[in-house]
């Protein structure tokens, strides 16, 4: 009976994840991590209730084609603060929220910035809307099909749904305290992962539900580029130059320094060469410079000779 029971447990976790594949092929998951199949069967070794839930599943997933669509807008007016404030309660109004609002000033003007979730079957509505709130600058829209990521997300559950189920009813058989630590073993892994499958499927389906809407408000002129004219290329030609001034002279400065004990060095090295020189010269006698008797008689002796000649 134990060893049947196994078998049977074996078996259902084999089914729970015959219908699973990546999740991930357009990129976008929430926070609750990447669920990978632990085994593959083929569909044709499914149960019949669980391929028609699996096929149910996924044509109304193609039906439906789920998109989340985004969008971004700069609007010009005024006052950027009271036109974000109207933009927010108007989104509120029609049944949405804003997730993130930043506001930034600076010389050129005011930037505020909203992000709103707005529901998806308001979402051009909304966009045609912005130009209540001032002078629409740009705009711009992007559209991303998630229905197979979906149909797939909606196949694993079922199949796993399924694996639960037939774990419970094996646990109620099951008649020895191994058997049932096995049972449980089993169920927990199969839930967590049916869990994962379901936070999928909810932050997909909210993210579909509710499109996201980014508008920036802001100031006549807040963009505009500065003058890039001859007059504005000398100016800050200038300016760099006195950057490059400025940062030059602590370097200047020590080169100096270091220069002017180099000089000191070489010029007390020369005094002392010419004092010891000069007192060398000194010391000599009369007697060292007199010449000696050798060269007298030499200067006799040529003398002499002169005169025979």
């Amino acid at each position: 009976m134990r060893r049947f029971l196994f078998l049977c447990i074996a078996a259902i976790a084999s089914l729970s994840v015959s219908a699973c594949t990546s999740s991930t092929d357009n990129g976008i998951t929430p926070d609750v991590g990447v669920i990978e199949p632990s085994v593959a069967m083929d569909a044709a070794e499914l149960p019949a209730e669980v391929q028609t839930q699996t096929e149910s599943a996924a044509v109304g997933s193609y039906v439906a084609s789920p998109v989340i669509h985004t969008g971004y807008a700069t609007v010009i007016t005024n006052d950027p603060g009271k036109a974000a404030g109207d933009f927010t309660a108007y989104a509120k109004d029609i049944g949405g929220r804003v997730d993130n609002t930043w506001q930034n000033r600076d010389p050129s003007g005011t930037m505020t910035s909203v992000t709103a979730r707005v529901p998806a079957e308001k979402f051009d509505e909304a966009l045609v809307k912005l130009s209540d709130f001032g002078e629409v600058d740009s705009r711009g829209t992007n559209a991303e099909d998630v229905g197979l990521q979906m149909s797939d997300l909606e196949a694993r559950k079922a199949a796993l749904e399924a694996s639960v189920k037939r774990i419970k009813e094996l646990m109620e058989q099951a008649d020895t305290t191994e058997a049932v630590i096995q049972a449980e073993s089993e169920l927990a892994s199969r839930q967590a992962e049916l869990d994962g499958v379901v936070s999928q499927l909810d932050w997909l389906s909210e993210q579909v539900d509710m499109s996201t809407l980014t508008v920036t408000f802001q100031t006549p002129g807040a963009n505009d580029q500065p003058d890039t004219g001859v007059w504005q290329a000398f100016l800050a030609s200038l300016k760099y130059l006195g950057y490059g001034i400025v940062v030059a002279i602590p370097w200047v400065i020590a080169l100096g320094i270091v220069a002017w004990i180099a000089i000191a060095v070489v010029k007390r090295q020369r005094k002392r060469g010419l004092l010891s020189q000069s007192s060398t010269s000194s010391h000599v006698s009369p007697a060292d410079l007199s010449p000696t008797s050798e060269e007298v008689g030499i200067e006799n002796h040529d003398s002499q000779v002169d005169t025979q000649m």
